[in-house]
């Protein structure tokens, strides 16, 4: 209900998902890019965009405290921007203010991330930055970048994980096609207009359009495969196109083991595990510690049953990446994902220990290792401690205990198993700076009916009612208040 999904990064078994039209584009590639005005600065000095060349490019990125693939692109716009500091390269984070983002969730935020998010970070209150890129140039998701030029044209607009350190790479060397991307880019908004309204013969047509003018990209065989076999149901014809996705990305590492990423299944829907394992073992032959492909590599060996190959690529990987917290992360919830079951449970809890281990104060990961215990170890006991350590730990925060807590709450193979911990972690929120908005409120009040206290769930989701955005928010929470009455009436 209160957890707002984000536009998802290129990361994933899955389909891609391509954002849609807010409304027609008023930024496009090469336009003015707008000032960045009336923002608070949480970190860093002001960040002005220039009105004639400056020498400087400027990242812009846009991003929210409770956005879990804006979290993760933190690390890599951090790099990004020391990789590029000397090339006269800025990285701004800005966010807007909402009910579950405020100032106060902000500074919070960036004070724990510490160097971790170094670069500069601003809030914009009024939402006025926000309307002038965001709104005005038809995105809806975050996270997403802006990358403006030296001469303060708007040179891209994406994901920050989707190709944006290459299109920088090539703006600080001189090389890059403005002309190209602008063109390009009006392709693509034809593109996801015509998606979003389900005309798929217009949607192939202008992948083909623009792989006329760019037709060695790996990304757009990748989008005309994608609208053949998972739209269009042309399995058979998208095949090959994916085929040549993969001889496109050569021995590209990183392109290599995204495409991978995207198309492989447990099922192989589309015919192309085998040749996918192929591709990431020509990759892993000279790039052998490539994180990304091993760990789509060891997906693959999942999918196909070798077990114990897997179980070694895992293994190898969490040896070797000791001290990598992120990296560790993801492997251990790659080795604990739904279609995974219980194979490779060690893995997945050895690989979250050593996570931990990297980086104790990062909660999240302590949170992997309770479901890593619950849905892999089949060890209640030993989750439960740890829920109990999580708690004891996050008592003063009241937005990572309103996660959890919803978290225990919901999730159908446990809520029964943990309702009361789940109250105990409410009521501590609740008593934490920031427990008392509508979504903790909600929370507060479900934990309250799933342990039979119903007069309580009323009151507290009456509160909540009071406090609640009008949108799906307040009719959500409506919804539930209606249910909790009608249960004390009984």
């Amino acid at each position: 209900m209160k957890r707002t999904t984000a536009t998802s990064s290129l990361v994933g078994f899955a389909a891609i998902a391509f954002p849609t039209l807010a409304q027609a584009s008023e930024i496009t590639i090469g336009s003015k890019a707008p000032a960045l005005t009336g923002l608070q600065w949480v970190k860093g000095d002001p960040v002005a965009i220039p009105d004639k060349p400056s020498g400087q490019v400027t990242v812009i990125e846009f991003w929210a405290t409770w956005c879990g693939p804006c979290i993760e692109t933190v690390p890599h716009l951090t790099d990004l921007r020391k990789k590029y500091a000397a090339k006269g390269v800025r990285v701004v984070g800005i966010t807007e203010e909402d009910p579950a983002n405020t100032l106060e969730m902000v500074k919070k935020f960036v004070k724990k991330q510490g160097s971790k998010m170094g670069y500069t970070v601003a809030f914009d209150a009024k939402g006025t930055v926000y309307d002038a890129y965001m709104t005005a140039a038809g995105q809806d998701g975050i996270p997403t970048a802006f990358v403006v030029n030296e001469k303060g044209l708007v040179s891209w607009i994406g994901h920050p994980l989707d190709g944006m350190e290459k299109v920088v790479a090539k703006i600080v060397a001189g090389n890059y096609d403005l002309a190209l991307a602008g063109n390009l880019f009006k392709i693509d908004r034809k593109f996801e207009n015509a998606l979003m309204i389900g005309d798929f013969q217009t949607a192939l047509a202008a992948t083909d359009e623009a792989l006329a003018l760019d037709p060695n990209n790996a990304d757009r065989l990748y989008r005309k495969f994608s609208v053949l076999a998972d739209y269009m149901g042309e399995t058979e014809k998208a095949k090959p196109v994916a085929i040549k996705a993969f001889e496109v990305a050569g021995h590209d590492p990183d392109k290599v083991a995204e495409l991978a990423q995207l198309t492989a299944s447990p099922d192989d829907g589309y015919g192309l595990n085998s040749h996918i394992a192929q591709a990431l073992e020509q990759v892993l032959t000279t790039n052998p510690g490539h994180d990304e492909a091993r760990l789509a590599y060891f997906y693959l060996l999942a999918f196909l049953k070798r077990d114990p190959q897997a179980k070694q690529v895992a293994d190898e990987s969490i040896n070797r990446l000791a001290g990598d917290a992120a990296t560790l992360s993801r492997f251990a919830d790659a080795c604990a994902s739904e279609p995974m079951g219980t194979r490779f449970a060690d893995q997945a809890l050895r690989a979250v220990d050593a996570a931990i281990k990297a980086d104790p104060q990062e909660i999240r990961y302590v949170m992997s290792k309770f479901t890593i215990l619950n849905r892999c170890k089949k060890d209640p006991k030993a989750a439960r401690a740890i829920a109990e350590q999580i708690v004891a730990n996050v008592a003063d925060d009241a937005k990572t205990l309103n996660d959890f807590t919803w978290g225990l709450l919901n999730d159908e193979s446990i809520k029964d198993q943990y309702k009361d911990l789940a109250l105990k972690a409410a009521e501590t929120m609740h008593k934490a700076a920031g427990g008392d908005g509508w979504s903790e409120l909600d929370t507060l009040a479900l934990a309250k009916f799933e342990n039979g206290q119903i007069d309580e769930a009323v009151k507290y989701q009456q509160l909540a009612l009071t406090k609640a955005p009008e949108g799906s928010a307040r009719y959500q929470v409506q919804q539930s208040l209606q249910r909790y009455l009608a249960a004390q009436k009984k």
